[in-house]
């Protein structure tokens, strides 16, 4: 993860802390990648450029999960992760700063954290993981849905391609292929500082 996905990641989740009430790190995890997917539809840009592997709770990115389940120390300048009787929950720590964010980011936060703000983590999971869904595609051509869904297994390496998302939409595509591009240039600049 880089520091700007570090950043957009840390004022996305205040906003939906902010704005859902008892969010927790399943929740977070699944409105992150529900933005990528969405974002990569409607604009064939991805929300946040994170890459997402297919587990039994759905499209998850394992070094974001590892941080959330261990304290957030990634985003602590943002949020706190407090253990509850139920779940771990997202508490902010700071104001939503939009700095990091188009007019199209913000209206994709805004409308998902509308739209989701009283479903479960558990109903997003399905939601996610719908038979339409690039998850429940994958899963299967890949072999490891029934693995999956028996709970014989709970994660896999298999990664999703949200390209995949933009079959039959060229124009889409070449954006998409566009910004991976560039993602994969700032990223080798920024590890070069």
């Amino acid at each position: 993860m880089t520091k700007e996905q570090k950043e957009k990641i840390g004022h996305s989740s205040i906003l939906l802390a902010t704005n859902i009430p008892n969010l927790d790190i399943s929740k977070l995890l699944n409105l992150i990648y529900l933005m990528d997917e969405v974002s990569v539809k409607e604009r064939g840009i991805p929300f946040f450029g994170l890459s997402y592997q297919i587990w039994q709770s759905g499209p998850v990115n394992q070094e974001l999960y590892i941080d959330l389940h261990n304290g957030a120390k990634f985003f602590s300048a943002y949020f706190m992760v407090r253990q509850t009787l139920n779940s771990p929950r997202i508490i902010a720590l700071s104001k939503f700063k939009d700095d990091e964010f188009s007019d199209s980011d913000i209206d994709i936060l805004e409308r998902l954290s509308k739209k989701f703000k009283y479903i479960s983590a558990k109903d997003l999971a399905v939601i996610a993981k719908r038979p339409c869904s690039l998850w429940y595609r994958k899963a299967k051509e890949t072999g490891v849905l029934d693995l999956l869904n028996q709970g014989i297994a709970n994660c896999s390496e298999i990664d999703l391609n949200l390209s995949d998302l933009l079959l039959g939409q060229e124009e889409k595509n070449i954006k998409y292929k566009e910004h991976k591009k560039f993602q994969m240039v700032f990223e080798a600049l920024s590890k070069a500082h």
